[in-house]
């Protein structure tokens, strides 16, 4: 933006000549003919995405995710690393238990190596034994499993790092931890901080969304003085939003819970750009035309600009996914490309008719608008 307003008009100024000499005839037609098409499929456009939109919400927020590492090393495709080929997969988390009760221990321990996704404990009184007194094992060896306070306990899970059976382990473990140590227990390790990053994160990006709404919805109040405008222009958005994210879910794909949060930002305020564009125009024309001309013009007016737009992140998003070797990096890719579609189309072909169905809401919840009127009797047309 800064760039925008403070380099380019620089550049501007003293490259004119040039751009003058490489001037050419717009290569774009004048979308007329798409203006009328647009207003005429308008109905059938809205009756289609609010058949779509409560599926969609629901869709975009029962997909399966993954929070951790294994986002960005393929594991999500089911990728399997030479060295696991070899030596097969190990989930080692970390248990932290007092030291100083050694009969607390042993029954943790033993009710550790009991349950069937443990494949194996490293501890003190499973390496050392619970009656051999700390004094008698070397100094290195006992560093490696106690501390002056704690007795580190080594547990290697036999499931993947992350997903529901992954959860239910470090639920379960952590119950273990708390029965028999209170609070008094650390549980560390990959499934474990995944654990943590899932509840953090999902709280989280409902914050996000309600602030990011929020700051946008202000925004467009203070910008266009209208109360109804905000409310329609996030929803376009907010409903393109919902259906490019709801893909993942019919597709059965599992989705980056990173790129899940980014998306629901970026294609937010990256793209309620042409809505207020659109909506802007629109009541330009809404002055000095009816309503039905006014919402045709606007599209013929704004659709090359819009395009332009969508196309830049579209074709990026895409080249991102087809070239990228990281699949989250992929993944993020499609879906920005695929928003950026989404939410032109959305605007383009929902938002025209949207606007002339509550035009005289519009008129009357707006500061200082006047529409076009026809006739002595000034009878709305």
């Amino acid at each position: 933006l800064l760039s925008v307003l403070v380099l380019l008009p620089v550049l501007t100024v003293y490259t004119y000549k040039f751009i003058d000499k490489t001037h050419h005839r717009s290569l774009l037609p004048t979308f007329k003919r798409f203006g009328k098409f647009s207003v005429k499929m308008g109905l059938p456009v809205i009756a289609l995405v609010v058949v779509l939109v409560v599926p969609t919400f629901l869709a975009q927020s029962k997909n399966d995710f993954l929070y951790g590492a294994s986002v960005m090393n393929g594991e999500s495709e089911g990728k399997i690393t030479r060295t696991d080929e070899l030596f097969g997969k190990s989930n080692l988390v970390i248990l932290l238990v007092p030291r100083e009760d050694v009969a607390v221990q042993s029954a943790l321990n033993d009710e550790l190596k009991a349950l069937p996704y443990v494949g194996s404990v490293i501890s003190y009184v499973e390496t050392v034994g619970s009656m051999v007194p700390p004094e008698f094992v070397p100094e290195q060896s006992l560093s490696n499993l106690e501390s002056p306070s704690y007795s580190r306990m080594i547990i290697t899970l036999l499931t993947p790092s992350e997903g529901e059976e992954a959860f239910r382990a470090v639920e379960e473990l952590r119950a273990l931890g708390e029965k028999y140590c209170g609070g008094r227990y650390h549980l560390t390790g990959g499934s474990a901080n995944v654990y943590d990053i899932k509840q953090t994160v999902v709280a989280d990006n409902q914050t996000v969304t309600i602030v990011a709404i929020l700051g946008i919805g202000l925004t467009l109040l203070f910008t266009f003085r209208s109360l109804s405008l905000p409310l329609l222009l996030v929803l376009t958005i907010e409903t393109s939003i919902w259906i490019n994210l709801a893909f993942p879910y019919f597709l059965d794909e599992k989705m980056a819970y990173l790129g899940f949060m980014i998306i629901s930002s970026i294609q937010l305020g990256a793209t309620v750009d042409y809505a207020i564009l659109f909506a802007n125009r629109y009541l330009e024309n809404r002055r000095s035309l009816k309503k039905r001309p006014a919402a045709e013009k606007t599209v013929s007016d704004t659709t090359a600009s819009i395009l332009t737009s969508a196309l830049i992140l579209t074709i990026a998003g895409f080249i991102m996914s087809a070239v990228s070797s990281t699949p989250v990096i992929g993944q993020l890719g499609s879906l920005i490309g695929r928003g950026a579609l989404l939410s032109a189309a959305l605007v383009l072909l929902f938002l025209p008719t949207m606007l002339m169905m509550l035009d005289k809401v519009i008129q009357k919840t707006t500061l200082g608008l006047s529409f076009y009127k026809e006739g002595t009797d000034h009878e709305e047309k």
